[in-house]
């Protein structure tokens, strides 16, 4: 029987991924923001509200 072995990721990999996330977290919650604020403002404020709320809870999920 084959046996598979998970490779622990070193600090360096692990940094690096959580700058990744985190870029693609603020590009997108700021694309959001502006296509949502050019419709209506009020879109673009619950926009940021809603993105601020998932950056601080996303480890939860």
């Amino acid at each position: 029987m084959d046996k598979k072995f998970l490779r622990i990721a070193y600090v360096g990999e692990r940094l690096l991924s959580f700058i990744i996330d985190y870029i693609v977290i603020f590009l997108s919650i700021g694309a959001s923001l502006a296509i949502l604020t050019l419709i209506d403002e009020s879109l673009g404020w619950i926009s940021l509200i809603v993105g601020t709320v998932f950056l601080l809870l996303k480890d939860i999920f």
